[in-house]
């Protein structure tokens, strides 16, 4: 409606986009998509018009400082889409493909092929400005995922926004479909809705029936445990220390359960980009192993005069195991990747 009537509806247009990107960094694609359309589009009337300021200025809005908090930590969110871990252990560029395309039938279901088929048809249909719109907000992404998965670095879920264009386009054609096709694309769709009932029905059984919701809870309660142990380690030396953990969903746990009374990071993974390990030097460090000793001979890189202090269940056959260090280093060439 933004590209083709103007007017007031620049400005939902512009909020949803800075949101889109707020939500997930591959959103960028849909605002380039967006301007892709409107470039190819009759643009000089747009600029006439106040609302697609007002829908610039919301889209600036939120997407600013973001990149402000980027630009002032050294771009890390850039730093990790560009140059992040590979998703599996890469392989042959052609099985790395396979692989990824295998699992967008898991991820997103049987109608995944369709929705990549629909894109295509939006570009064969990209001299109507409807069709260039769809073509310009699915392609692209597209595109950029394949050639990321060809190094194992794509993840399942990141042509999602892609697949809502895609899914328009899918319903646009529903009508020109054979009915051979049609069938086809409804098993698909059927299969889709099926399997996500079915997880959905046995998240909600996991998270409200005994035995599974008591065992969350258990497991719940022995992080809060955890979070309790490092900090009293942390707080019981002759100077205060952080805490090091490998993972940023580990770091993340802790960090929610201790509020920010004891510091915490993480060496090898996306935490580190939100609290330096660099800040730390030469401190004292508590350093929580959940992998049950294998990051524990590696410590020796980053700190000395290590010894064990204690020993924590996060469940049946997962101890975590918590040392204590002095003089944290990093040594040279390490890097948060």
């Amino acid at each position: 409606y933004a590209l083709r009537r103007g007017g007031w509806w620049w400005l939902p247009t512009g909020a949803a986009v800075g949101a889109a990107v707020l939500s997930k960094l591959t959103a960028l694609f849909l605002a380039a998509g967006l301007a892709g359309a409107w470039l190819t589009g009759p643009w000089r009337r747009s600029l006439r018009d106040p609302w697609w300021y007002a829908g610039v200025a919301a889209a600036a809005g939120l997407v600013i400082p973001v990149a402000a908090w980027n630009a002032g930590h050294g771009w890390p969110t850039v730093r990790t889409a560009l140059a992040g871990p590979a998703w599996i252990t890469p392989r042959l560029p052609a099985l790395n493909l396979a692989l990824f395309a295998a699992s967008q039938l898991g991820y997103f279901g049987p109608i995944a092929p369709w929705l990549v088929a629909a894109a295509g048809q939006a570009l064969r249909r990209a001299a109507a400005p409807a069709w260039r719109y769809l073509a310009w907000t699915t392609l692209p992404l597209l595109g950029a995922v394949v050639v990321s998965a060809l190094a194992a670095r794509a993840k399942p879920h990141w042509p999602s926004p892609a697949y809502l264009s895609a899914a328009v386009a899918l319903g646009a054609l529903w009508p020109q479909l054979r009915p051979a096709a049609r069938r086809g694309a409804l098993v698909a769709a059927g299969l889709t809705a099926a399997l996500t009932v079915a997880t959905l029905t046995v998240a909600a059984v996991v998270l409200t029936v005994d035995p599974y919701r008591a065992a969350i809870r258990e497991g719940i309660g022995r992080w809060d445990g955890l979070a309790a142990a490092a900090a009293a380690a942390a707080r019981s030396g002759p100077r205060p220390a952080f805490i090091l953990i490998d993972g940023y969903q580990a770091a993340s746990q802790l960090t929610y359960r201790l509020r920010g009374r004891v510091p915490v990071t993480t060496l090898h993974d996306y935490y580190a980009l939100l609290r330096r390990p660099g800040e730390f030097i030469g401190q004292d460090a508590v350093y929580v192993d959940v992998n049950g000793g294998e990051w524990n001979r590696a410590l020796r890189l980053y700190c000395r005069d290590i010894r064990r202090v204690g020993q924590v269940t996060l469940r049946p056959g997962q101890e975590a195991v918590l040392y204590r260090c002095r003089g944290f280093a990093l040594y040279r060439g390490y890097t948060a990747q």
